[in-house]
């Protein structure tokens, strides 16, 4: 979501950039995305580049939400996996 946000913004498709703790990113809009801080369906955006059109979908990082994630890979052409630094994946997830 931070990333979405910062392309976003870099690209001059928003005027600004939302952060998630503020509850004011472009993506994570539902009510239970804010109250958890997290992404828990799939965010779509898109921006203009240099003369190339590009679309995000921002997919959640928990294991609880899966599922949407694995909806959306079928239709990319790249996928781009962003994680926490200092803490292993087997860390998070146990």
């Amino acid at each position: 979501t931070s990333l979405m946000e910062a392309l976003l913004f870099t690209a001059g498709a928003i005027d600004r950039q939302g952060g998630i703790e503020a509850g004011t990113t472009v993506g994570d809009s539902s009510p239970e995305a804010r109250a958890r801080h997290q992404s828990v369906e799939l965010n779509v955006a898109s921006f203009d580049f240099m003369g190339d059109r590009y679309t995000l979908i921002d997919c959640p990082g928990s294991v609880e939400f899966q599922a949407e994630s694995d909806f959306a890979l079928p239709a990319v052409d790249l996928v781009l996996v962003v994680t926490e630094t200092g803490r292993s994946l087997r860390e998070r997830h146990t």
